[in-house]
């Protein structure tokens, strides 16, 4: 081993020793022990291939990559080793996108920015990582970092991004499923111009999803015929993003099949709030990514209590409100999962898939989801909905009490008219009737031991069974005194169960 690779490894222990838990973010180079012998020479000989800037487009993953040197010989010698496409394959078998982040950190491209970037990275990370150790959202958020580095430090290169490649047999198999989830959120990193989104999943697929050991004999790897059909559907990518052509490429094929929620009320399907994800030059981590890293930084895997909600449970974070929090919940341990914008779906995805509830445990939790529903949605499936982020809490939590929040009132006009005017808008004659029936139909959810029904309706009413604008300034977010009122609910229960050791 030279010199160069001897302090590439001690870096890499370094950054060993500094990382907290969050591995798909914190650039590293593999802890194998086959990492001097074939990552890190592999590493220098394909920087030394980059610095003769030869090469217009750059492919960037893992073994899949990496095998365009073995199974996919043939293919790439005939479409990426000479003409039109000058091509550096720099795959590199067990990558991760920590391991990825490393190499765009220590020059793996020897300042050249190609013209176009093929990127294809995470099956690595949900394939060797438990589900508890990394979730979902850790491998979409590890696929946004590298994109992320890659459009920070190579400003005019395009990027095509590929889906995780299908792995399992079935549908139903445990890899495939986490890597839809991923797939079905990556997919919106795309916007077109400088990322491209090249699905062809299906094409490696039978009709109703089998990944055949024909395509893939470890069902993983593709074969030649699958390289095959790679290079083929990457090609008209590759035109547009050079520019030889002004033809976007055509559809992408149908998706391929998948064992995720197809079909239900709205409210009960697991979906990703997409505000956290319009850019990913942000220099402000956005709160997803900032709250799983709390979680992960906590060595202690123990909160008193664990908070999930919208808005109205996101804001009392805010710094006009830092007197209610002290006076009340000083010196707890709380988790604060209100995330502004959600809805009951965009709940139920951040307990499924962000790994919030799967690494750390408490003895409490509060559920107050819906307001957001209630524009929309009719109240039988807001409240299956809110069935739906119970039932969820109690699988990953079933140690805990849960106090499960009504919806508040809410008035949609304040804001925009004055008082005298709120009788004629849609709180009188539609808002209001509906939360309520929606907090009666949720009512039997409760049954005072486990799960504890919190309905604050009538302290949030005036005298006229209208939002009280007194405690609700702008008809739906509590003011200070109306966050006590919600947090003298709580202490009690909060009291009673915080730091006592768990049941095993």
């Amino acid at each position: 081993m030279n010199a160069k690779s001897i302090g590439f490894l001690l870096l890499a222990a370094l950054a060993a020793e500094t990382s907290f838990g969050q591995p798909s973010v914190e650039p590293a180079v593999p802890d194998k022990p086959w990492t001097h012998n074939m990552w890190l020479p592999r590493f220098d000989a394909k920087r030394e291939l980059a610095a003769t800037g030869r090469y217009d487009i750059v492919f960037l993953g893992d073994s899949i990559t990496h095998g365009w040197e073995s199974a996919g010989k043939e293919v790439w010698k005939a479409n990426f080793s000479s003409g039109p496409y000058r091509a550096l394959n720099c795959g590199i078998s067990g990558d991760r996108t920590e391991h990825i982040l490393w190499r765009l950190d220590h020059n793996q491209l020897a300042g050249h920015s190609p013209k176009i970037f093929v990127l294809m990275i995470g099956t690595n990370n949900t394939g060797h990582h438990d589900i508890v150790e990394e979730s979902p959202l850790d491998t979409i958020l590890g696929i946004q970092s590298v994109l992320g580095r890659l459009t920070r430090d190579h400003p005019e290169s395009k990027i095509v991004l590929h889906p995780i490649f299908p792995r399992g047999a079935t549908t139903n198999d445990p890899n495939r499923v986490r890597n839809d989830v991923v797939n079905s959120v990556i997919c919106k990193f795309a916007d077109g111009k400088r990322t491209l989104w090249c699905d062809f999943n299906s094409r490696f697929l039978t009709a109703d999803g089998v990944l055949e050991k024909s395509m893939a004999k470890d069902l993983l790897h593709p074969g030649a015929a699958g390289y095959a059909i790679w290079a083929e559907s990457l090609k008209p990518y590759l035109d547009f993003a050079l520019g030889r052509t002004k033809r976007r490429p055509e559809p992408p094929a149908p998706p391929a099949p998948t064992a995720l929620p197809k079909s239900g009320p709205r409210t009960t399907l697991p979906d990703v709030k997409m505000y956290w994800l319009a850019n990913i030059k942000q220099k402000v981590e956005p709160r997803l990514r900032n709250k799983r890293a709390e979680v992960c930084a906590n060595s202690e895997h123990y909160y008193d209590a664990i908070w999930l909600g919208d808005s109205i449970t996101h804001f009392l974070e805010r710094t006009k409100f830092n007197d209610v929090r002290k006076e009340k919940f000083d010196g707890y341990r709380i988790l604060n999962l209100g995330f502004g914008g959600d809805k009951t779906q965009n709940l139920l995805w951040n307990i499924e898939y962000g790994g919030f509830l799967d690494c750390v445990h408490t003895r409490l939790v509060t559920i107050m989801i819906g307001t957001n529903n209630v524009l929309e949605d009719a109240p039988e499936d807001i409240a299956n909905g809110i069935r739906a982020c119970l039932a969820a809490v109690r699988r990953k939590q079933p140690q805990a009490k849960v106090l499960l929040f009504s919806i508040l009132p809410r008035d949609v006009a304040h804001g925009r008219g004055e008082r005298d005017c709120r009788r004629t808008n849609r709180n009188v004659d539609e808002i209001m009737p509906k939360i309520l029936k929606i907090n009666e139909l949720i009512r039997p959810l409760a049954d005072g031991e486990k799960v504890v029904l919190i309905d604050l309706v009538a302290k949030f009413t005036d005298a006229e069974g209208l939002p009280d604008i007194n405690l609700l300034p702008d008809g739906t977010h509590p003011d200070a005194d109306g966050y006590r009122l919600c947090a003298d609910t709580i202490l009690p229960y909060l009291k009673s169960s915080a730091k006592r050791p768990l049941a095993k």
